[in-house]
């Protein structure tokens, strides 16, 4: 059995990891691929499902506890036919308001993706740096709770922030690798496959 050989200094993967670094400059049509694609990736969280199932289900209990306490109040069958109403209601609602923030960017992507604007992303071993028009951002890669990857955007949600959504060409594959690495795994640390 070959015996591995010790790993010199100048071999160690920290001393040799060279960051990866992109840039991009916005064009006429940046802010509203970025909008589109926000308003499209809102329907995925968790949070917008929960929003929209709080009243539905409030009106179901508060007629459920009637009904139990008082023997009298709404039949199940019209409770259950009121709460898909509302919830029909505010899935139409946010429909409309996802359509709008297609159609036109709002004031937060605008912001930071205007026509000209300079984009630029580093990515080190231990942190992503973000140098956006509006600020310059660094999050540590144990921040980041959410990545989620499209064709043409990356929508990284950092703790603290309420996210950000990028450009693809700002996240090259071998960033959004590490970006999307277990948290306990360093890049330093070899990882071993049986």
């Amino acid at each position: 059995m070959p015996q591995q050989q010790p790993v010199s200094q100048s071999d160690s993967p920290e001393q040799s990891y060279r960051p990866i670094e992109a840039f991009y400059v916005c064009d006429s049509k940046t802010a509203l691929r970025l909008s589109r694609a926000a308003a499209l990736l809102a329907w995925r969280l968790p949070l917008r499902w929960g929003i929209l199932l709080v009243l539905p289900v409030f009106l179901l209990t508060r007629g459920t506890i009637q009904l139990l306490a008082e023997g009298t109040g709404t039949e199940p069958r019209a409770m259950l036919g009121t709460c898909s109403l509302v919830l029909a209601l505010e899935v139409f609602a946010v429909c409309i308001g996802t359509a709008v923030r297609m159609v036109h960017p709002g004031a937060n992507i605008k912001a930071y993706s205007y026509s000209g604007a300079r984009m630029s992303a580093r990515y080190t071993p231990e942190a992503m740096e973000l140098s956006l028009v509006t600020q310059p951002l660094t999050h540590s890669y144990d921040d980041i709770r959410k990545i989620i990857a499209t064709d043409d955007v990356v929508y990284v949600h950092a703790a603290g922030t309420n996210g950000y959504v990028l450009p693809r060409e700002l996240v090259p594959d071998e960033a959004l690798a590490l970006l999307q690495r277990p948290r306990y795994v360093s890049v330093a640390t070899p990882v071993l496959h049986h």
